[in-house]
């Protein structure tokens, strides 16, 4: 709940960029220790929305639309590949992981537990390129992890309806992996990768209109 709670604050820029945020003052706002504070600081640290300095304290971290947008750039063509990595390489228990993995992420958007959802939505994508077995998509892609967190936080309840629309865009792309169509998974892959920005790109269209 903290987690979220500040992360909307940085979304929304009531927290802004370069400003502190101090443990001790979070703890008292939310009435908790600082266990539960930290964590949740440790959380936002790992999705890039906060940067903690030694003997400093912690910042809110900028939120770069432009390295954003290069680092889906980047993202949509190796989800190609793993796509049709999966399908050439998977095993069913590759296959029943991922099911179950969309299955909970139904689950999250059906409570609307963002955080749980978010986590589900990541690793559902971690275990694509894992599956892939292809070892160098396995080591890239905690870089890719990071550069996707922050903006898939913001993006889930600023450019889509619900959480539940958005679980439902998985379905295809379990279908095609399924059904080891490589040609039809690479191109339905990339294209829920680009999916978010051409939101974004739109919704900036009708602001200037």
């Amino acid at each position: 709940m903290i987690y979220e709670k500040i992360a909307a604050q940085i979304a929304s820029g009531e927290l802004a960029p370069g400003q502190r945020i101090i443990e001790p003052d979070v703890a008292a706002q939310f009435g908790v220790s600082l266990a539960p504070v930290r964590e949740a600081f440790r959380q936002l640290g790992h999705a890039g929305m906060v940067l903690k300095m030694p003997r400093r304290g912690t910042f809110v971290a900028t939120i770069d639309e432009a390295g954003a947008r290069r680092a889906y750039l980047v993202r949509a063509a190796l989800e190609r590949v793993a796509a049709q990595e999966f399908c050439s390489h998977a095993d069913e228990h590759d296959v029943r992981t991922l099911r179950q993995i969309l299955d909970d992420m139904v689950d999250a958007a059906n409570v609307d537990d963002l955080s749980r959802f978010i986590e589900r939505d990541i690793e559902f994508h971690r275990a694509v390129w894992v599956a892939s077995k292809n070892d160098l998509l396995g080591r890239m892609w905690p870089l890719v992890e990071v550069s996707m967190r922050g903006l898939t936080l913001i993006s889930n309840r600023l450019f889509f309806g619900s959480l539940q629309e958005i679980a439902a865009t998985h379905e295809p792309l379990y279908r095609a992996l399924v059904e080891r169509d490589a040609a039809e998974a690479a191109e339905l892959f990339e294209r829920h990768t680009a999916e978010v920005w051409e939101r974004i790109d739109s919704d900036e269209g009708r602001a200037l209109e």
